[in-house]
């Protein structure tokens, strides 16, 4: 824990001073506290799923699934982390940032796990000839172009920079 983080967890859980107030912590501290268990939490979800993602992304890519595995595995991946895959499909690009950070603020590890769920979708309607997945690319593009490059959730997971230069061969090998 950092000591930014072992100072808000002391704030919030502070017990009553000699004099019998209770120490409380401000609203900013709170939210920071929050902020920090979810982004905390969506990073563990990542951790959990990498495996599950870096697999079908595999299989996807090998063709070695059934037909309807791979959606179902990737909308029960983004359940399970809390993410709409349905709502985020149906979002341009702008609408989908607004939707997942409706401050400006943006969540890394939030960005990050639904651009690469919705380029897994985009991977997998491509490898079976369905219609929109150029749209699901641009989608996990543009979530990843809001990201520092270098950005990943673990030394085992692709970078933003990484996956964008691949999202960009894929929508136009020409450019590559």
């Amino acid at each position: 824990m950092t000591e930014e983080e072992s100072a808000l967890t002391a704030v919030f859980h502070a017990q009553p001073d000699e004099a019998g107030a209770t120490i409380r912590a401000t609203a900013c501290s709170r939210r920071k506290l929050r902020a920090m268990y979810r982004h905390d939490f969506i990073l563990r979800l990542i951790e959990r799923f990498g495996t599950a993602l870096r697999s079908l992304r595999d299989r996807i890519l090998r063709r070695e699934r059934e037909d309807l595995s791979a959606r179902a595995e990737i909308v029960e991946i983004a359940q399970q982390a809390g993410l709409d895959l349905a709502v985020a499909r149906t979002l341009t690009p702008d609408l989908l940032l607004m939707w997942l950070a409706p401050t400006g603020e943006v969540d890394a590890a939030k960005f990050w796990l639904m651009a690469e769920l919705l380029y897994l979708d985009g991977l997998d309607a491509r490898a079976s000839g369905g219609e929109g997945w150029r749209a699901g690319l641009e989608r996990a593009s543009t979530l990843l172009t809001r990201l520092d490059p270098s950005w990943r959730p673990g030394d085992r997971f692709t970078s933003a920079g990484e996956r964008v230069a691949e999202i960009k061969v894929l929508l136009d090998p020409a450019e590559a």
